[in-house]
């Protein structure tokens, strides 16, 4: 992806609220894709964390195959911690079985459904 580094670096400054790498981060990201560019990527990060922040305050739940398809991810990560994962269930041991083999299945369907869709 064209820019990653500095479009990373300037995600995990503002979602980390990182003052003191967020001027310089700005800068780097703003000097690759200028300033309409640098907009862009604001709006997209500040619409993630607005999205994610409405979706903790009203305690929406992920939907059961999400939550299923992602349930060791969520433990591996510690995301389980987290006040808004009281709003998800944890998926039964069969349905987090089950959806561990169906995660390769499940990640190349999206995928070229999504390809499908550019077309």
């Amino acid at each position: 992806m064209p820019h990653a580094e500095q479009l990373r670096n300037f995600t995990d400054s503002v979602v980390r609220r990182d003052e003191a790498t967020l001027d310089s981060a700005r800068e780097a990201l703003q000097a690759v894709i200028g300033d309409a560019g640098l907009v862009d990527a604001a709006a997209v990060v500040g619409g993630f964390e607005r999205m994610t922040r409405v979706a903790d305050a009203t305690g929406i739940p992920l939907d059961a195959p999400v939550n299923a398809l992602s349930a060791d991810i969520q433990e591996e990560l510690g995301l389980r911690g987290f006040r808004s994962a009281a709003a998800s269930a944890r998926p039964s041991a069969v349905a987090a079985t089950v959806a561990r083999f169906l995660r390769p299945v499940a990640f190349r369907v999206a995928a070229a459904v999504a390809r499908r869709a550019q077309h």
